[in-house]
């Protein structure tokens, strides 16, 4: 074969969801002509498609949301092949969204965070601390702040004093600074900016975590996003930038330029492209919007991930501390997506459906992964 079985499978199951190319759909119909097994293994996933509860559930006026969609699972040696269906405006799609195989692994792996739940904070420079969990106007001494719908806005004259917003875990917030950026702030990221930028040469602030940034345009002024790992330095402009793990510091570029430092490197981002810090040295590729930015709508996707790659993501958007029980799971790898808008335990029964690994949540609140 030209093509590995597992390529085939994806063309099989693109075929299904219609959205095959058809340079893609000549080289399947010739592999199913040429190779039996493709031609089996097409057999295999077309039945199972047809079966009646998808058929049915693909029906309905108004499917339920694609968290809730039956799986239908295609095993084949130590693969799994799972498809949802999920829907649009225009169209229900097909999306696979699992893809799952055993590595391997002896070691015990175990995650851990603070598992308290504390409210979004903005600590000022004098020591004082405003809690942010309630909606409203906060007056501190010449700041006013408004607390509106999960965004801060806030006025405050000449003040150039600093402070820092902090976004616990299982949290997401928006704050507009004074020159008008908007920073959009994902679970477990905090922010460090001055309350004004008035009568300074650059708009400077500090992020760890991971953001998304809309800057205001102003030529004469840059704006320079500091992180543990590197820098960006951009005019006005649209971006994404991570910097969750030490040593690693990923910055997406949606509009416009910015000039990303890190170590002794430097790079020039054009829109659509992203910069990887990682190891000492910067990469730069193309980067799916949807995969990098879908966390601002309360989704998180994988690709391929392995799954103690993917529990890291619960401590943070979920505030529950994971504690891989067998190792093996860790290193099996997973195509998918969770939703912040679910319950973790939602999240948790999907993946269990997916690749049969169970899980259970102890008396403290720790989820244990089986």
């Amino acid at each position: 074969m030209s093509l590995p079985l597992t390529r085939y499978e994806q063309l099989i199951a693109e075929e299904l969801a219609g959205i095959i190319t058809s340079e893609d759909q000549a080289a399947l119909d010739k592999a199913k002509a040429d190779h039996p097994e493709v031609y089996e293994l097409w057999k295999e996933q077309q039945s199972l498609f047809a079966q009646e509860d998808v058929r049915s559930w693909l029906e309905q006026d108004t499917p339920p949301p694609v968290i809730d969609a039956p799986p239908v699972v295609v095993r084949r040696g130590q693969v799994r092949r799972v498809l949802m269906v999920t829907t649009s405006i225009a169209a229900i799609t097909v999306l696979i969204i699992g893809s799952i195989y055993f590595l391997g692994h002896k070691e015990e792996s175990v995650l851990t965070v603070n598992t308290r739940k504390p409210a979004i904070e903005l600590k000022l420079e004098n020591g004082s601390v405003i809690d942010l969990s309630q909606e409203g106007k906060v007056q501190a001494g010449n700041i006013s702040l408004s607390n509106q719908q999960k965004s801060l806005t806030y006025s405050a004259g000449n003040n150039k004093e600093m402070a820092t917003l902090s976004v616990p875990a299982g949290k997401d917030y928006k704050v507009t600074l004074s020159d008008g950026t908007e920073i959009f702030m994902n679970s477990a990221t905090s922010l460090r900016f001055p309350i004004s930028f008035n009568n300074a040469s650059t708009r400077e602030v500090t992020i760890t975590g991971e953001a998304y940034i809309k800057v205001t345009k102003d030529p004469s002024h840059p704006f320079i996003v500091n992180t543990p790992e590197g820098s960006v330095q951009v005019l006005g402009t649209e971006f994404n930038i991570n910097s969750y793990e030490k040593g690693d510091f990923h910055v997406a570029l949606v509009e416009g330029k910015v000039q990303f430092k890190a170590g002794r490197d430097s790079a020039i981002l054009k829109p659509g492209f992203s910069a990887v810090y990682k190891n000492n040295n910067i990469q730069t590729e193309r980067f799916d919007a949807d995969d990098v930015l879908s966390w601002r709508k309360g989704i998180f996707l994988f690709n391929d991930k392995a799954l103690e790659e993917v529990f890291k993501v619960i401590p943070r958007w979920f505030g529950q501390e994971v504690v891989i029980d067998n190792p093996t799971v860790g290193k099996e790898h997973f195509t998918g997506l969770f939703d912040r808008n679910k319950t973790i335990q939602q999240n948790l029964d999907v993946l269990k459906a997916y690749n049969g690994i169970d899980y259970s949540i102890d008396g403290n609140n720790v989820i244990h992964i089986k």
